[in-house]
């Protein structure tokens, strides 16, 4: 029965995607930290923290899994500092005044 599955999903598709997935994924997560870093120099740590976190967390469920756990929560550490740091370096003209 193993053999049933091994040209469908199982086999070179499942990696082709994976691989390519994962590529994709760590581009796109340098291209956001590179953005972030450049949006204000307060969020600078965040940026780079993102460039590294999040590909760092990609490779790391294929290599090291034991590190996957541990990039996660960075990862997500590093997004509650973004939430909390955002509002406060966003520029005022782009913020309603509190009465409205």
């Amino acid at each position: 029965m193993p053999a049933l599955n091994a040209d469908t999903a199982y086999g070179p598709a499942l990696t082709a995607t994976a691989v390519t997935a994962t590529l994709l994924l760590i581009a796109s997560a340098v291209v956001l930290g590179i953005a972030i870093t450049s949006a204000h120099r307060r969020l600078r740590a965040v940026g780079v923290a993102y460039a590294v976190l999040l590909p760092l967390f990609a490779i790391s469920g294929f290599l090291l899994p034991i590190v996957q756990s541990a990039a996660g929560f960075a990862v997500a550490v590093a997004t509650a500092v973004l939430a909390l740091q955002l509002p406060r370096t966003s520029a005022p003209h782009l913020t309603r005044p509190d009465n409205q």
